[in-house]
């Protein structure tokens, strides 16, 4: 089994009577025995995933996450990280020493999201819009093609506004994920080491706009 020994140091604060909250913490990780999946071609012409179990690996990072209310019933949150991974030791018996590979992680995410509420005569009306961004990932490092599934930095953008009826406990929201209709990859399967010599991507939700109707019961 995959075993990790997890160490981390911290910094939570409020400052400006509480109006700004602001967490700061860095991790070192000694991971054992990871597990790894790799596609090849059997005898019979098939490609199989096998799943070998024999790396270890170091995992730094630090994060952060910052919460700001200039005025009331408007927040912004904001959370960004980083993280080095790299293997110790990977060696397994199809492929050999992948010790230099990299992990199918990005380096920096971030994110920003903005709330803001609004009294009515209705009830309150929330707006809320929210970017998450992360940078180049390879997500087969086995592959040989690697830019074939290697997804470029990229963000996303969603929105939603929501109305609560307060006299009937109704909400109505109406919502945008990937609002800019952005392509990008999430997974993928490398196939460049068969006959067949091609991988294949999973791609991401594209743009999705809906309505969305909530009845709620008892006290709110």
């Amino acid at each position: 089994p995959e075993t990790a020994i997890n160490y981390e140091v911290g910094l939570k604060s409020y400052l400006l009577d509480r109006r700004l909250r602001f967490n700061l913490s860095a991790y070192h990780t000694i991971y054992d025995d990871i597990q790894r999946s790799v596609s090849v071609q059997v005898a019979s012409g098939a490609v199989s995933t096998l799943i070998t179990n024999a790396a270890s690996a170091k995992i730094d990072g630090v994060e952060l996450e910052m919460t700001i209310q200039p005025v009331d019933n408007f927040s912004i949150n904001a959370n960004g990280s980083y993280t080095h991974a790299k293997y110790d030791r990977f060696v397994d018996a199809i492929l050999g020493n992948r010790t230099a590979e990299k992990f199918p992680l990005p380096t920096w995410t971030g994110s920003v999201d903005a709330s803001w509420t609004l009294p009515t005569a209705l009830g309150d009306l929330k707006l809320n819009g929210a970017w998450r961004w992360r940078s180049d990932t390879n997500l087969r490092p086995a592959a040989i093609m690697a830019s074939t599934v290697t997804q470029k930095a990229y963000g996303l953008l969603d929105a939603r506004a929501s109305l609560h009826v307060d006299s009937i406990g109704v909400d109505i929201a109406v919502f945008a994920r990937n609002l800019l209709d952005k392509e990008y990859i999430i997974g993928g399967v490398d196939l460049d080491r068969s006959s067949l010599a091609y991988n294949i991507v999973n791609m991401g939700r594209p743009r999705t706009v809906g309505l969305e109707l909530r009845k709620s019961f008892g006290s709110r």
